[in-house]
């Protein structure tokens, strides 16, 4: 009977873990709603809680060994034809009927605190599952939260690489049209071409990551990704001093730019004639 139960409850985890795949979420999800989703959807949590269930009926079957058992029945029969009489033990050549009772009971008196260690171990075994199951489901939650993040940051990369786009194709149409009236060298247009290209390639670079995040995202969800998948930024101020306020993503772009400026400092010298490097 226990492995009819847990044959339709895993019969039952299945059907709704093929449902879940196959129904997309409708608009843009929040960090609290992708948290939910892939808790619901995650297929070790669900073997985890499967798990632990098995443990609980081990513990129930443990504990049930310190009670009496009791059987009981019974069966009946006809025979036709030439057989012996069980009562007479004769030869007989008609119809005979019999029934048969039987009882068995049982009750355990000592085994050697067998019983009392299999409880102990039932217990501790259910415990340690469920630390398991709260280990598990906060690994799952960290990963959505590392995952949601990189989103929105790669997001954030996209709208950074095309702003420095539109600046250098402006740039571009200006020194296009001054060397076309000879006021700049023509090395100056090349130069800007050479950057525009570069910056067209990191839009494209840009947005590949922000797909590639989405998708992670998606498949830590264990949703179907699609292209309108998308996710809602948490609005999230800093406050220095009690006078400025700085959006959390300015300030890690700020720095991924003060870092990019350092090793590009790092890799020129000026000197001067009879005086050390300046840089």
């Amino acid at each position: 009977m226990k492995k009819f139960f847990l044959l339709l409850f895993c019969g039952f985890m299945v059907a709704s873990q093929g449902k879940a795949q196959t129904e997309a979420p409708q608009g843009p999800l929040d960090l609290a709603t992708c948290v939910a989703i892939a808790i619901e959807n995650n297929l070790t949590l669900k073997r985890t809680a499967l798990n632990q269930l098995i443990a609980e009926a081990n513990l129930l079957e443990s504990q049930g060994r310190r009670m009496p058992s009791l059987t009981a029945g019974a069966s009946s029969g006809y025979r036709w034809g030439r057989s012996i009489n069980p009562v007479t033990n004769l030869f007989e050549t008609r119809r005979i009927g019999n029934v048969n009772l039987f009882g068995n009971t049982g009750a355990p008196i000592f085994q050697g605190m067998r019983i009392n260690n299999s409880i102990g171990q039932a217990k501790s075994t259910l415990e340690s599952g469920q630390f398991t199951l709260e280990a598990t489901r906060n690994d799952i939650t960290l990963n959505v939260i590392n995952l949601f993040i990189d989103v929105v940051f790669n997001r954030e990369q996209v709208k950074i690489a095309e702003n420095q786009l539109n600046t250098t194709t402006e740039q571009l149409s200006r020194t296009q049209r001054l060397v076309d009236a000879g006021s700049l060298p023509y090395s100056d247009l090349l130069d800007l071409q050479s950057q525009n290209a570069t910056n067209q390639l990191n839009v494209i670079n840009a947005k590949n990551g922000f797909r590639l995040a989405k998708l992670a995202l998606a498949q830590s969800l264990q949703v179907p990704f699609t292209e309108d998948f998308d996710v809602i930024e948490p609005e999230y101020e800093v406050r220095m001093q009690g006078y400025l306020h700085f959006p959390i993503m300015w300030i890690k772009l700020l720095y991924l730019e003060l870092k990019k400026l350092y090793h590009f400092a790092h890799k020129w010298t000026i000197t001067f004639p009879n005086q050390e490097p300046l840089i």
